[in-house]
């Protein structure tokens, strides 16, 4: 059974395999891109069930969701740094 979380994961040799923090559940399918933003630092996310979401790592709260229209799942993402 799949949840659809993001998980953070550190992989030091000196801590095997250890998930930090909790996860976050944006997504009723499966993510496919993520973009970190570092002001204010945020990730985006899209997913196979077509949305693209804003979460902000701050404050570990769900910004907005973009639904803008798409027929499918949204595969990928582009931020364009200095885009107004």
């Amino acid at each position: 059974m799949h949840d659809f979380a993001l998980r953070e994961w550190n992989f030091s040799p000196f801590m095997r395999n250890a998930q930090v923090g909790e996860a976050i559940h944006l997504h009723k399918a499966a993510v496919t891109d993520l973009v970190e933003i570092n002001h204010p630092p945020s990730i985006i996310t899209c997913s196979n069930d077509k949305t693209i979401k804003m979460y902000n790592l701050d404050r570990n709260v769900h910004i907005r969701t973009f639904t803008q229209h798409h027929t499918n799942g949204v595969q990928q993402l582009k931020y364009l740094r200095g885009f107004n």
